[in-house]
């Protein structure tokens, strides 16, 4: 982001329009890609769940946001791991080393992760700087695709919602707050 804003400010952009800089910084800007391939998509849920895919990862610290990162290793043992099953497995079939790679080097490319190698600190936690290169077995990759959040919301809202409902325990019906307190002399005695 830093080259693309430095680039947008350089006296060869100075001539072009408003439409032209924010095609210039939507082209250098991070993250994924824009073609989302349900296949790849698919294959990036079933690596995100650790309990499926049984891809560990690692907590670390990049760039003052904590990350998970990974071995290329981790990665591609897991595509080959007998957990590799069902639907997943059907769409993207994968047979060799050589062709989990090759998914390794294709989710690098549409952005989905990065590749990141340490930096050396004092503290307990790992540091990780952002580093190129193509997809290899020993380098480190960060997640940026963070998968579906509708459980996440859906598990707030409830929160929210019984916290709201707790709070208005002086509005609630007599029935119900007699519910509730025989609910608590039972489970306390």
């Amino acid at each position: 982001r830093l080259h693309a804003r430095v680039a947008l400010h350089s006296p060869s952009m100075s001539g072009r329009t408003p439409k032209m800089k924010k095609a210039a910084m939507a082209k250098a800007a991070p993250g994924p890609l824009k073609t989302e391939d349900p296949r790849i998509i698919s294959v990036l849920d079933w690596l995100r769940n650790e309990k499926t895919s049984g891809l560990k990862t690692k907590e670390a610290i990049q760039y003052e946001k904590r990350v998970e990162y990974f071995k290329g290793a981790k990665l591609v043992d897991a595509l080959l791991s007998p957990k590799y099953k069902g639907k997943v497995a059907a769409n993207t079939p994968i047979k060799s080393r050589a062709e989990a790679a090759k998914l390794g080097q294709e989710l690098l490319r549409l952005g989905y992760i990065h590749r990141s190698q340490r930096v050396a600190t004092h503290t307990r936690r790992w540091e990780l700087e952002f580093d190129s290169g193509p997809f290899e077995e020993e380098g480190l990759y960060t997640w940026v695709y963070e998968g579906s959040k509708t459980k996440l919301y859906l598990l707030c809202g409830s929160m929210l919602a019984g916290s709201l409902a707790l709070c208005m325990i002086q509005i609630w019906p007599l029935w119900l707050k007699i519910g509730v307190w025989w609910c608590s002399v039972t489970f306390l005695t």
